[in-house]
């Protein structure tokens, strides 16, 4: 009996400091929380900063510098980065290139519903739901050089393709405010008023601009995942 009580001791003692290093451990994940919660913000402000400044700091140091970086850094440690930046860097409010952004997104999200194309089932979601796509890829891709060609045949001196040109730098800032424009309604929409009710909002709303909230995001008919890399990869090859 004796020693049936003295084993009984060593057990529930052994218990208790499994018990003790089990609350340490929840104790120091959770004291770990605050930080993590710093880090995904500062992870995530540099994330939406650097895709968005990085194309067109690039396309300015190569356009007006031709390529110095360090003369870029000097000049703008002269006057001052910020004042440089408002000084000198296209206006993301240009009237032309807003209205050359818009009728090409017109365009494609024309071709894209009216291009023809097979039945094509995506996997289905964790909730249930099975995303429906026309493959329609190539059609597209050769709709859009079609539509390019005719626009190059009739275009008189090369207007239209030097008004491109001309206000290549003024797209880029346009596209990089509306990028997080169209992230941030998308995220407050997955959230709010999901598709399917696929959502993983994280509580963070930088994160939630970088990675979504809504697994499959639908609007007005249109898959704005296929629709928005099918912008992005169709504008590049034209």
């Amino acid at each position: 009996l004796q020693t049936s009580n003295k084993s009984n001791h060593q057990v529930h003692k052994m218990k208790s400091k499994h018990k003790n290093k089990r609350d340490v451990k929840v104790a120091s994940v959770w004291g770990a929380v605050g930080e993590q919660r710093v880090f995904e913000w500062c992870l995530s402000a540099a994330g939406v900063t650097f895709h968005n400044t990085l194309p067109m700091l690039c396309w300015y140091i190569c356009h007006h510098h031709n390529g110095e970086i360090m003369m870029f850094l000097n000049k703008a440690h002269t006057i001052g980065y910020l004042s440089y930046i408002t000084l000198y860097f296209p206006s993301p409010f240009d009237s032309t290139a807003v209205w050359l952004i818009v009728v090409y997104i017109a365009m494609q999200l024309v071709i894209t519903r009216r291009a023809p194309g097979p039945r094509f089932e995506a996997p289905r979601s964790p909730n249930g739901y099975l995303p429906v796509y026309r493959d329609n890829g190539m059609t597209t891709y050769f709709v859009s050089l079609c539509v390019l060609g005719y626009v190059l045949l009739h275009d008189d001196n090369y207007g239209v393709t030097a008004v491109v040109c001309e206000k290549w730098g003024e797209m880029l800032t346009s596209l990089s405010v509306l990028c997080v424009l169209f992230a941030l309604i998308l995220s407050i929409k997955g959230e709010h008023f999901p598709s399917y009710y696929c959502t993983h909002p994280s509580g963070n709303i930088l994160v939630d601009i970088l990675n979504g909230t809504e697994l499959h995001p639908r609007g007005c008919g249109w898959d704005v995942k296929q629709c928005s890399a099918r912008l992005g990869m169709m504008g590049w090859q034209l």
